[in-house]
């Protein structure tokens, strides 16, 4: 998927935390966001993932030369970030029968079984999300977005709160599934950025 933004800008009530914000993504692309603190880099994932509108500027999104219009473009998207919710008094095979309600998986994970073993992990049929640690949640989160078939990866700090094994499989899991599509990462961690390149550096928020 291509992404043009065009003098995109986003403001909370009187403050602005970027404006006249211009760039081409193209397709298969793997860009990262960097920046600091407040520089409005998880703001720009959430505008370009639709659940946030900017309050200046435009984004055209183009997949194989067509305009995705914005009641289509969820289904061409995958999001991931630690403050995303889930449905934590599902198990994991509630859920990801939920999930195929509305999108697919690719085929070598779409089973409960397979998908927990490139999960890498050891999870009870029956154990609720909200039974698992805070770094098997952002696995679990990473996984549903990577493990999910479109052509726009959306992923935020995508190694926070996982230890050394989660950041290996991330990036294990990133190569296997990541090419072929567009890919944005929002993280200052350089080991996130491996993937990545080009970078989209947003300065400090403006007043």
């Amino acid at each position: 998927m291509e992404i043009r933004i065009e003098k995109l800008a986003k403001r909370f009530v009187s403050h602005w935390v970027f404006r006249e914000l211009s760039t081409i993504i193209p397709s298969h692309a793997h860009v990262a966001i960097t920046g600091p603190n407040g520089a409005g880099k998880s703001t720009l994932l959430k505008i370009i993932s639709g659940a946030l509108y900017p309050s200046e500027g435009t984004l055209t999104y183009l997949k194989d030369g067509t305009q995705i219009g914005p009641d289509y473009l969820f289904k061409h998207i995958t999001f991931a970030a630690p403050y995303a919710e889930m449905i934590e008094e599902m198990t994991l095979v509630e859920a990801m029968r939920f999930h195929r309600r509305f999108r697919a998986f690719y085929p070598e994970v779409a089973e409960y079984q397979s998908f927990v073993k490139q999960l890498n992990f050891d999870f009870r049929r029956d154990q609720q999300i909200q039974q698992m640690s805070s770094g098997m949640k952002q696995r679990l989160r990473l996984a549903f977005a990577i493990y999910t078939q479109s052509s726009l990866l959306l992923l935020d700090e995508p190694t926070s709160n996982l230890d050394e094994a989660g950041i290996w499989w991330f990036h294990d899991a990133l190569k296997l599934y990541g090419s072929g599509r567009t890919v944005i990462l929002a993280s200052n961690i350089e080991q996130d950025l491996i993937t990545c390149t080009s970078r989209l550096t947003l300065g400090k928020s403006p007043e």
